[in-house]
């Protein structure tokens, strides 16, 4: 066969007749390069897609995948013993990596043997040189790329439905096509290239490995849309009693105006203004930048999307988290080291305030411009702090309202307080520019408002709601399953309504109603709508059912990796919220997102990290350059806790890559001897 022999191998089927049950269907090799057990196989297992029933007498091309490897078929008409409506269909068969998507749509728009040379075929037949091969697809391509401009309105609109399904199918109508690219053809006269291939051409250049690369197939006409192809065209629908999920039956003619279109519109006019060229260089696809998209949910998708196309990428957008007010320490229990950086903001005097010694020693690089000099016991005060943490929710003159933690050991020289230091800050009149600052006389404090004063056992209560996470307890083993299971994503109606009802108090029949509610997650639930799920604000009893199920789920390689790459892509920080809303709250919420990221990080992106590594590579990349506190306690749960079972295996690539970007991010540079050679 045709493996690193450099050939590619070929092979002849034609329809026999009825053979008997026992011999299976009628269609059969009568000619082959390859030994016979391969051609028969192919003629077993692939038996209704070689041949075409009614095909009115037209020439078509199919790729498809068989094992490994990837099968051109090129369908032709003929007649059979008994003078019937018949085909014969001569088949390339190669690794996928040698008849490439792009490769075969060259190849598909010409014969590959000389008139009359199929009639007379039989037995073993010479293979093919894969320089031939080459040579004639790349001969044929200039008509293809010609025919792209024919196509133009019904491209948009295939590439519309790809982008809000880009694992799903598509089928459209072969006449909607034609009568797009003879009206756009006219009278120029010349030849007329196949519109089918000209189009399939434009999407395997415009999404490349968004179609799957070498295993993406087509048909360039059927008469039945229930083959697994991606993209088919058939003569019209028939009906089927058999519902197929992810079959998407679409008109050409009806372009229809949603973002998906829109997008669409800008990479078809990328891709012509591209052909316009004439280059010979690869094809620059904006979608290259975005491989990740693809898992994402569909409105996220179109963001990153728009953002390849317009040079602007951005995160998908999230739902804005309620604003976090620094917690205060008090006096009954000191500070920890992450409260204490919580909590450190420049003071607004220029009288210092001692900062915590740093974990680690680090020399500054001499090109370094030296902060200016400021009286301090601490010898490391004028050491910039990589963990310094400027809020974007604090408004500066609620600065003057917050106590600072007091770190240092040694006494401070005297220092005149600043007028603010009081128990009772002074008003701070409010600025024209701007709404009064939360915390002031000027303004109503939002949190005091909504958390009215509990009692101590409410406070607890809260508390231990904050600190239940049941799931953590043990690192789940997903169950594989091989074929995906027929799961509609929920309509959007449905899942807010199952969003409330988790979220919802649970009152006297609280157990009965987690069963019901996690037997729908374990049953309704696509893995789409569970990322999507996870993405909202949930309270802690609602995000403790959905992240319960996530372990005890059956999931195919596919689902898999959606799920892992959409939770990478939201940074495995998935946010909650208390049942009430209470600041002090807060803090313990922020740690126990930090556990569900580790647990996330342990049992779902370590074991696949090489087969999702660029994700990976992303997401730790995020964490170590990001200014939020949370990322850089989630950065050094991985790189330096042990928890739960020691740090993740990642790969070294990965932790490379978060190393290089922490030493840029904060010049964590280190003087040491020239290397030696």
């Amino acid at each position: 066969m045709s493996d690193a022999s450099g050939v590619v191998d070929q092979m002849v089927f034609r329809w026999a007749g009825s053979r008997g049950a026992a011999r299976g269907a009628g269609i059969t090799a009568v000619a082959y390069s390859c030994d016979e057990r391969t051609a028969r196989d192919l003629a077993e297992q692939r038996g209704s897609v070689l041949r075409v029933t009614g095909g009115g007498g037209r020439t078509s091309v199919v790729r498809l995948i068989h094992g490994d490897r990837a099968v051109l078929l090129r369908r032709m008409p003929d007649t059979d013993g008994s003078s019937r409506e018949s085909n014969v269909c001569h088949a390339l068969m190669a690794p996928a990596g040698t008849l490439t998507a792009r490769r075969c749509l060259a190849l598909g728009s010409g014969p590959w043997a000389e008139t009359g040379w199929l009639d007379d075929a039989r037995g073993e037949i010479p293979a093919f040189g894969l320089k031939t091969i080459q040579d004639w697809a790349d001969e044929r391509q200039g008509p293809l790329k010609e025919g792209v401009p024919l196509v133009r309105e019904p491209l948009v609109r295939l590439v519309a439905e790809l982008l809000r399904a880009p694992d799903g199918r598509v089928s459209a109508r072969i006449g909607e096509l034609e009568s797009a690219a003879l009206a756009a053809h006219g009278d120029a006269g010349g030849p007329f290239p196949d519109p089918a291939l000209s189009a399939l051409w434009a999407l395997c250049d415009i999404f490349g490995e968004w179609l799957g690369n070498d295993g993406w197939t087509y048909a360039t006409y059927d008469t039945s849309d229930a083959h697994p192809h991606r993209v088919v065209f058939v003569p019209d629908w028939r009906r089927s009693h058999v519902q197929d999920n992810d079959l998407r039956r679409i008109k050409l003619t009806d372009p229809g105006r949603d973002r998906a279109a829109d997008l669409a519109e800008m990479l078809v006019t990328h891709y012509r203004n591209w052909l316009a060229t004439a280059s010979q260089d690869e094809y620059p696809r904006p979608l290259k930048r975005v491989p990740d998209a693809v898992s994402l949910p569909e409105e996220d998708r179109y963001d990153v999307i728009e953002g390849a196309l317009t040079g602007r990428l951005r995160r998908p957008r999230l739902q804005p988290p309620a604003p976090i007010r620094p917690r205060t320490p008090t006096t009954s229990s000191p500070p920890d080291h992450h409260q204490r950086t919580r909590n450190h903001i420049p003071a607004p005097q220029p009288a210092p305030v001692p900062q915590p010694a740093p974990v680690r020693q680090r020399t500054r690089r001499p090109d370094d411009p030296c902060p200016s000099a400021r009286p301090a016991p601490n010898p490391w005060e004028d050491e910039p702090d990589p963990w310094a943490d400027q809020h974007p929710w604090i408004d500066p003159e609620a600065w003057l309202t917050l106590e600072r933690p007091t770190a240092s050991t040694e006494p401070l020289p005297p220092v005149p307080a600043p007028p603010t230091n009081g128990p009772h800050p002074p008003p701070v009149p409010p600025r024209p520019d701007r709404p009064p600052a939360v915390g002031t006389q000027t303004a109503p404090d939002p949190y005091r408002q909504e958390a009215p004063r509990r009692s101590v056992r409410e406070h607890e209560a809260a508390l231990r709601e904050a600190h239940d996470t049941p799931f953590l307890h043990e690192l789940p083993t997903p169950r594989i399953r091989k074929r995906p299971r027929a799961r509609q994503p929920m309509e959007q109606r449905v899942r807010d309504e199952l969003v409330r009802q988790l979220c919802d108090p649970h009152g006297p029949h609280a157990h009965d109603l987690r069963l019901t509610l996690r037997h729908r997650l374990l049953t309704e639930a696509s893995v789409a709508d569970l990322v999507d799920i996870l993405g909202r604000p949930l309270n802690c009893q609602a995000q403790n059912l959905v992240l319960g199920t996530l372990g005890e789920r059956e999931y195919t390689d596919a689902e898999l990796g959606e799920l892992c790459r959409a939770l990478l892509y939201e940074r495995l920080l998935l946010r909650s919220r208390p049942t009430d809303a209470d600041p002090d709250v807060e803090v313990h919420l922020e740690a126990r997102a930090l556990h569900v990221a580790a647990w996330l990080l342990h049992w779902l992106v370590a074991p696949r990290a090489l087969r999702y590594l660029t994700s990976v590579e992303n997401f730790l990349a995020h964490l170590a350059v990001s200014d939020e506190f949370v990322h850089r306690q989630l950065v050094e749960e991985i790189l330096t806790r042990e928890w739960p079972r020691g740090v993740p295996d990642l790969p070294a690539s990965a932790l490379r890559v978060a190393a290089r970007h922490l030493y840029e991010r904060h010049q964590l540079w280190v003087l040491g001897p020239e290397r030696l050679v």
